[in-house]
């Protein structure tokens, strides 16, 4: 939730809410920083500014609907979360804020802050992440490399200025070929450096990615695969934690191979093919798809070919490896008589049904 600080986040509810869903176990992140430093009763603040420090000190600040709030410091409203999360049994993190774009050339951003979190942190037997420090120093150095390829630049386009005025002063016996060899000789060397600084520079933004975990796709995160203080590496086999993809989910299923020539017809006409997903007991439609696309071989011990149909699922209705009833609609026929299942009867003649007639007349 952007643009709250530690004192409106739990002036807003926003606090009391996320306590009610910690079980034991869990881990809270609480990052607050960007918003907290807005100087008390300035309306600019937007009544989200604390008190400087860590001690339980208090002022007053009106609020715009004429009530009053005891504004405390940033110490004090960080270790009222870490004293709730605690006490609901799950493991608290104080994280620092990233620093503002371009604040880490000439000095660390939020030094307060980091050094608040951290002490509160240790106060409270909570964990710290100094985010701060990491993000700083990666671009830093990213800085200092592409400060290193400019500088590099500039001087190969120099030399090779100096080497056309030596060319052209040799092609007037002006000056001795060794001169000129010599200007060539530099501006090789200096093509190198510039190649080397800028693999320098394509180490240093490699390095900024990594202070940065993104997932690569959206969906249904699963149970943590790493624990507070471990170290993980690129090559860990589990990774952090593993997403599967809900939205849209695929769902695979077989028909009899005697219905595949229907299901070629209907997928290379485009035609949309619907599908439903039912509970187990055929009672309860849980979601309504559409035909992807199937397999390219029948199964010859079944004699059937495998489907897959997409669904939606935006409202989550359908969970990865689950087991439900399929029913796919192959065609739709105009004005003909349907009946239920279950109305249907077979006789000696073949199957047939009772028609009441008038007068409760059976037919």
């Amino acid at each position: 939730m952007a643009g709250r600080s530690s004192r409106s986040f739990l002036r807003e509810g926003r606090w009391a809410e996320v306590r009610s869903l910690l079980k034991p176990g869990d881990a809270v992140l609480i990052q607050f920083g960007h918003n907290d430093l807005g100087r008390v009763g300035d309306p600019a603040a937007k009544q989200r500014g604390v008190l400087p420090g860590i001690g339980d000190e208090t002022v007053e600040e009106a609020l715009p609907d004429g009530g009053v709030e005891q504004v405390r410091s940033f110490g004090a409203y960080l270790t009222a979360y870490l004293r709730d999360a605690r006490a609901a049994g799950a493991v608290p993190v104080v994280v620092s804020p990233v620093p503002h774009r371009d604040h880490w050339r000439d000095d660390v951003d939020f030094p307060e802050i980091g050094a608040w979190g951290r002490e509160v942190a240790r106060r409270e037997g909570g964990w710290f992440i100094d985010l701060t420090g990491a993000v700083t120093g990666a671009y830093r150095a990213l800085g200092q490399a592409e400060g290193q390829l400019a500088r590099d630049k500039a001087t190969l386009d120099n030399a090779r200025i100096d080497l056309a005025r030596y060319q052209d002063l040799l092609a007037k016996d002006a000056i001795a070929r060794q001169q000129v060899d010599t200007q060539q000789a530099t501006v090789r060397q200096l093509d190198g450096t510039v190649k080397a600084d800028q693999a320098a520079v394509d180490s240093a933004r490699l390095q900024v990615t990594y202070t940065r975990v993104l997932a690569p796709i959206s969906g249904r995160v699963g149970l943590k695969q790493v624990d507070i203080g471990n170290v993980v590496q690129t090559s860990d086999a589990n990774g952090v934690v593993s997403i599967t993809q809900t939205r849209p989910i695929a769902l695979t299923f077989a028909v009899p191979s005697a219905l595949l020539p229907q299901v070629t017809a209907g997928l290379k006409d485009k035609a949309s093919l619907t599908v439903e997903a039912w509970s187990r007991d055929g009672k309860t439609r849980l979601a309504t798809g559409r035909l992807a696309t199937a397999d390219n071989a029948i199964d010859l011990s079944t004699d059937t070919i495998k489907l897959k149909a997409l669904f939606p699922n935006e409202d989550d209705a359908l969970y990865p490896n689950q087991s439900v009833s399929v029913k796919l609609q192959l065609a739709t026929e105009a004005n003909r008589l349907a009946v239920p299942a279950a109305a249907v009867l077979r006789g000696a003649q073949g199957f047939y049904v009772y028609v009441v007639g008038p007068g409760q007349h059976r037919e």
